[in-house]
């Protein structure tokens, strides 16, 4: 999952998490820590291999910044094994 978004703060660990949407209270596990800077920022997640990702269904990712802003990207995982 490739994002990019521009943090006008101090550097730090990235607040995020993403959640299956017919899931919502259920944080996806074993995602990485991210180091994001100050100014902008791209970042590309591995969701292959994370056994909580299932083909096809939807997924919302969010990010808290420092003020509190959340950014949200809803997407659909699929894979190219197919």
């Amino acid at each position: 999952l490739r994002i990019y978004f521009n943090n006008p703060y101090n550097a730090g660990i990235l607040n995020y998490q993403i959640v299956n949407v017919d899931k919502p209270n259920q944080p996806i596990k074993g995602l990485p820590k991210l180091q994001v800077k100050q100014g902008m920022n791209y970042f590309n997640i591995p969701l292959l291999g994370n056994r909580f990702f299932r083909e096809g269904n939807q997924y919302r990712l969010k990010v808290t910044l420092a003020d509190g802003q959340a950014l949200t990207l809803t997407f659909n995982y699929q894979t190219n094994n197919k």
